[in-house]
């Protein structure tokens, strides 16, 4: 059963505070909460939610990968799937040079929104070096194709 209810609770300096908490069970049978500060985000989430747990897709916000963790399963994928060796050589390389020492490699996948991609091209754009417009078009390709092969949206 899924619910959503009302939490309040009482600050050191005595302020009443208040929040709305999602309280679901996952396809596994594993108790989740999730909190917001109104319910209508708290229904809306939990309503997308169940249709996931129902498909089976779901995953809890704590076991989320992290967008470094994900380019590193995706590439291997991309092995296994038998990818020509210079293609995975590449992604591999822009993984390694754009995703990994940027503020986005340790992001949880769930967190992953269109600002934060739009900061991280912005950052590849002024710190990268590259030699034309084309390969910036290309990179932001990549990086969207492999976002989207981890359902991020």
């Amino acid at each position: 059963m899924a619910t959503v209810n009302k939490r309040t609770w009482r600050t050191k300096d005595g302020k009443e505070k208040s929040a709305w908490y999602a309280d679901y069970f996952d396809q596994d049978g594993k108790r989740h909460i999730k909190t917001f500060e109104r319910k209508k985000d708290a229904e809306d989430w939990l309503a997308k939610t169940q249709v996931e747990v129902k498909e089976g897709t779901h995953t809890s916000d704590h076991k989320s990968l992290t967008v470094a963790e994900a380019a590193s399963r995706w590439i291997y994928n991309k092995e296994s799937e038998g990818l020509r060796g210079a293609t995975v050589r590449r992604n591999r390389e822009r993984v390694q040079s754009l995703i990994a020492p940027s503020f986005i490699a340790n992001e949880k996948l769930f967190k992953i929104n269109h600002k934060i991609l739009s900061d991280f091209f912005g950052i590849i754009a002024r710190n990268v070096s590259l030699t034309s417009a084309h390969m910036a078009l290309q990179i932001l390709r990549e990086v969207s194709l492999f976002l989207r092969g981890v359902k991020v949206w």
